[in-house]
């Protein structure tokens, strides 16, 4: 169980993430080494983990809100506020809100994202063996034995290979 100040702390600490201003806020006199020692503690530890989860889910946005506002910017219609030579707002002369302009790039960007999201950029590619038969995978390593095997076998076909494997002290 926390007490009221250990409390103010891990939801200070939650805040903002600077464990002095933290223990500062929360009204401790040394702030630093409380604030470090708060932090070593498992009670606080545990209170500051419960605690950011909630925040962390509510700062994502869900898959819909990521497709409306990729649509949006699409459309066009989220985009930059565009700000005059004289650092003025420029606003829409029907509306009078400011004005939104969205970068070409960024709305092809969006439109890409978009289909991805929605899964119509997949790459599809398809491996088989001769005839379309399913091609056969062996995770084996060969013996010391087999491996030379295999390159004595390599090396009867292989003239130049067999004067290197002959160089080495082994093969035919």
């Amino acid at each position: 169980m926390l007490t009221e100040r250990r409390r103010r702390f891990v939801d200070r600490y939650v805040m903002h993430g600077n464990q002095t201003l933290a223990a500062e806020e929360a009204g401790f006199k040394q702030p630093a080494v409380t604030g470090c020692k708060l932090m070593k503690d498992k009670t606080v530890r545990a209170a500051i983990k419960a605690a950011q989860k909630p925040a962390e889910e509510a700062a994502w946005l869900t898959r819909e809100e990521r497709l409306v506002l990729l649509s949006g910017i699409c459309a066009g219609k989220i985009g930059d506020v565009e700000v005059s030579l004289s650092g003025d707002l420029v606003r829409d002369p029907k509306t009078d809100e400011p004005l939104q302009v969205t970068k070409v790039k960024d709305r092809i960007k969006a439109a890409e994202v978009m289909s991805r999201m929605l899964g119509e950029f997949i790459e599809k590619r398809e491996h088989s063996g001769p005839g379309g038969a399913a091609i056969s995978v062996r995770n084996v390593e060969p013996t010391p034995e087999e491996a030379l095997s295999m390159l004595e076998a390599e090396a009867r076909k292989n003239p130049e290979l067999a004067g290197r494997l002959k160089k080495l002290g082994g093969g035919t």
